[in-house]
């Protein structure tokens, strides 16, 4: 199955609304369009401490991307904010993956 994509709002001076969030999708992952200045705001509802992973798609000299894992308190109700993430060490979409559906995703680009 493909993963879940998240879709990242674009700030504005205009102003702009919140997003909606969207559950860690644990069996097949989430992916987020990432323009090199994208914010990934994590929240997590449960009373245990959860884990996403986040991995590059650029590599090593040995072909292998190395996810960087986060863990998120529990009972979170603010976001917590990741980023900015190149483009060029991240690539375009992120590959994210979070180990319970308690788990919420939102991103911002500015």
């Amino acid at each position: 199955m493909p993963r879940t994509p998240v879709t990242p709002v674009q700030v504005t001076r205009a102003g702009t609304a919140s997003m909606t969030v969207v559950a860690a999708d644990v069996a097949n992952g989430n992916s987020m369009a990432n323009s090199g200045q994208l914010k990934i705001g994590v929240t997590n509802a449960d009373t245990a401490i959860h884990n996403f992973t986040v991995t590059p798609t650029r590599t090593d000299g040995g072909g292998n991307a190395t996810a960087v894992s986060f863990a998120i308190p529990a009972s979170t109700a603010r976001p917590i904010w990741y980023g900015p993430f190149s483009t060029y060490d991240w690539g375009s979409t992120m590959l994210i993956n979070g180990d319970n559906a308690n788990i919420k995703f939102e991103g911002y680009t500015f």
